[in-house]
């Protein structure tokens, strides 16, 4: 029942501007390890439990050399109170070089109503260190890193109903989350030219996000399914970088659509995927006074995957397939129709 993984990543980026005289280079190597392993204690209880081990280094000619150790364990137990309760508590504790520790945890019930539907309730504390992007990013015109960032912390909870049948998938969850030292990035300019844009991250004292989700997946033939989403996600800034707010004031999170939705229809039997996505968001602030608004937009996407052979698939996807102009973070519009090739060997 053990299973472990190790990987190396290794990214490079380089940015060029000849009119600023600008001519960086940023490396970014991560070196990770992944242990986890099932073990059943008794007919009513198993114990799931693990950690990991992560090492990321920068080497860039705008900020030196930066490096971060981090580590967890964990420990999740399935008590099988009856053959239609169970009751999961999970606890994780991260170890980083540069922030200090952080206990998690988490709360799960799920309650079977049916061979096909269940009743389940969750609630937890969650912990996000700062990236080095985040603390680190060098300053390029347009933003920078904040190394004076504090860890985020939240405590969240959810009730909803899961059916899974043969030909369908459903859930229906209403959930709430508060959030501690929330970490966004924020225009600093008040300048309100998207072009005049410049991002720095912030924590923001305290949000409220209160919500609701839906998803479906729905077989239509052998091999052919239909998937959606549909996610309603009010937020409630209560103390901003420099300014507190009360519910009256009404102010949305940032880049955070109330009302966001997705489809897809893909097509699998196995040696071939083909597939089509549309992902639509809503009118989002771009300040934090609710001042600044980004239009709500719609992206379609395709990818068709092969299998040659056991060992080797090859992949072609289009991607923002209509060519829309949109932007996810002010001043920054995202990438325009292209094409996309890949390819998965198996050793």
């Amino acid at each position: 029942g053990l299973e472990a993984r190790a990987f190396y990543k290794f990214t490079r980026l380089a940015y060029q501007n000849p009119s600023l005289f600008t001519d960086d280079t940023h490396i970014l190597h991560s070196l990770g390890l992944e242990l986890q392993q099932q073990a059943a204690v008794a007919d009513w209880l198993q114990l799931v439990y693990g950690g990991n081990l992560l090492a990321d280094g920068v080497d860039s000619t705008a900020i030196s050399h930066k490096q971060r150790l981090s580590g967890g364990i964990f420990l999740e137990a399935p008590i099988y109170l009856s053959s239609f309760f169970i009751l999961t508590p999970m606890a994780r504790y991260d170890l980083y070089s540069d922030f200090p520790a952080s206990l998690t945890y988490k709360l799960t019930a799920v309650l079977s109503l049916s061979d096909d539907a269940s009743l389940k309730a969750s609630g937890g504390r969650s912990y996000r260190a700062p990236t080095l992007n985040d603390l680190f990013w060098p300053n390029d015109g347009f933003m920078v890193g904040n190394p004076d960032l504090k860890p985020e912390t939240g405590y969240s909870g959810d009730l909803g109903v899961s059916i899974v049948m043969e030909w369908l998938e459903a859930n229906l969850f209403a959930f709430v989350r508060y959030v501690q030292d929330g970490i966004q990035w924020q225009d600093q300019n008040p300048d309100p030219d998207p072009y005049a844009y410049f991002g720095l991250p912030v924590n923001i004292g305290e949000a409220l996000f209160p919500g609701a989700e839906a998803d479906l997946s729905f077989e239509l033939l052998p091999d052919l399914r239909l998937n959606g989403s549909y996610t309603f996600l009010y937020s409630f800034v209560l103390k901003g970088a420099s300014t507190s707010y009360s519910y009256a004031d009404d102010k949305r999170a940032i880049y955070t659509p109330v009302h966001a939705a997705s489809a897809a229809l893909t097509y699998d039997n196995g040696r071939t995927r083909l597939g089509a996505n549309v992902q639509v968001a809503g009118e989002r602030f771009a300040d934090e006074a609710n001042a600044t608004t980004l239009p709500a937009y719609v992206v379609v996407n395709a990818e068709l995957r092969k299998q040659l052979t056991p060992n080797l698939a090859l992949s072609l996807a289009g991607k923002n397939l209509l060519n829309q102009v949109y932007q996810t973070v002010n001043g920054y519009a995202m990438p325009p129709f292209s094409f996309w090739l890949g390819a998965e060997l198996s050793l």
